[in-house]
């Protein structure tokens, strides 16, 4: 049986844990998705119409 070695990347810091105003492991969950800030939670949270991608540009969605 193969083995597969784990990629664990680090955890949140404490300034990064400060700046979202949550716990240790939802920061840290947050930044590996590249949210640092309380405006980029905000949008991840509840975005804009206009932040959504155009579902048409998908392949065969015209039918």
């Amino acid at each position: 049986m193969k083995y597969e070695k784990w990629i664990v990347l680090p955890q949140a810091t404490d300034s990064e844990i400060a700046t979202l105003g949550l716990g240790e492991v939802e920061s840290t969950l947050l930044v590996h998705r590249g949210i640092y800030t309380e405006d980029d939670l905000d949008e991840f949270l509840s975005p804009t119409l206009s932040s959504v991608h155009d579902p048409f540009l998908l392949p065969d969605m015209s039918n």
